[in-house]
């Protein structure tokens, strides 16, 4: 049999959603147990994110889990294949998408008209067509204008309509499908795919297992070092060195504030006296948690630029107006911590 190929995207086409900020796909949802192991060993992940081999990567491994979908193959689906990932300039509104390739039999248009003009389905793909096809605020739709009236589609107590005008426009659609005179195969073919996945879905038939699938796919075949750079403790010594000496300086300072604090307490007889030096230990060493995660953003945020200089020099001026001294200078104040506690108290 003869085949046709059609294209569009998931933000038409609802069959898989690929977001990496609303949806599963950010590097840090994804491999977060790598990302926690290589934190809690000291390391570094670098938010350099090489975004085109990922988007290369989701293309792949999307194709992959298509490859395993029969929702649609009575209606004559041959194949889905991503071949391209798209993002938005800003998340405001909106997330990632993926471009799609259908293969499809010669007589899959026939097929799929026949299935969505069933009289069982008029209410439910009316439905779908009065929330996406219509022109509102902010959105002005590329469907024909019968398929865009929002407004006088009166429905009973029941919840039936009384007149289905979008269904007009939907043979509109198909028509220019199948003469070759559609200018917008993105909107047309993407919306059919649509209303016949809204079918399924009603059907019991869930498309979620391709999102599914290729989230298993991505987790079991690639890690998060293919994306991001990732630097061990050396790595960071080697590259940052004021970077290693506030990291070092700072955790001498917590383990002062907390070797010093015990003995302290015990030589102090007040119970409010206690309170207190307890109140400003956890204090001392809040801050100093804060000042070591914030040494840490610096490097992850501006990996292998002069940037992390003016953070880190930053963030030393910080250190100074809070003790004075210098984290990272010829003379450590890896005591200061506990002496401030000592001489904080009344």
């Amino acid at each position: 049999m003869a085949m046709k190929t059609f294209r569009t995207t998931s933000l038409v086409a609802p069959v898989i959603n690929p977001g990496t900020y609303w949806g599963y796909f950010g590097y840090n949802s994804l491999w977060c147990a790598e990302e926690a192991e290589i934190r809690e060993n000291g390391g570094f992940v670098c938010d350099d994110y090489n975004h085109e081999t990922f988007g290369k990567m989701m293309c792949m491994e999307a194709t992959k889990a298509f490859a395993h979908e029969r929702v649609l193959q009575d209606v004559g689906v041959v194949s889905i294949r991503a071949f391209k990932f798209g993002s938005p300039r800003e998340y405001n509104f909106g997330d990632d998408w993926l471009e799609l390739e259908f293969e499809v039999e010669d007589d899959f248009l026939d097929k799929a008209e026949k299935l969505i003009f069933l009289p069982k389905y008029r209410d439910l793909c009316t439905d779908r067509m009065q929330k996406t096809w219509c022109s509102r605020d902010g959105f002005i739709s590329d469907m024909p204008e019968p398929c865009r009236r929002s407004n006088g589609v009166r429905r009973s107590e029941a919840g039936r309509y009384y007149e289905y005008p979008h269904f007009d426009g939907l043979r509109e659609v198909f028509a220019a499908l199948r003469d070759g005179t559609c200018d917008d195969e993105l909107h047309y073919f993407g919306g059919i795919v649509e209303l016949l996945w809204v079918i399924r879905s009603a059907e019991g038939q869930s498309w979620t297992d391709v999102t599914e699938r290729l989230l298993e796919n991505i987790r079991g075949n690639h890690s998060l070092s293919e994306f991001c750079t990732t630097l061990d403790p050396d790595e960071v010594a080697e590259m940052y060195p004021a970077a290693a000496a506030m990291l070092e300086a700072a955790e001498a300072a917590k383990k002062a504030v907390e070797t010093q604090l015990g003995p302290y307490l015990e030589r102090i007889g007040a119970e409010d006296a206690r309170a207190r030096a307890r109140r400003q230990a956890d204090e001392q060493l809040a801050w100093l948690g804060n000042f070591i995660g914030e040494v840490r953003e610096a490097v992850e945020k501006h990996p292998r630029t002069d940037k992390v200089d003016a953070a880190l020099e930053e963030l030393r001026q910080t250190w100074r107006g809070h003790w004075g001294g210098d984290p990272d200078g010829e003379k450590r104040v890896q005591d200061a911590p506990g002496q401030m506690l000592l001489e904080g108290l009344p």
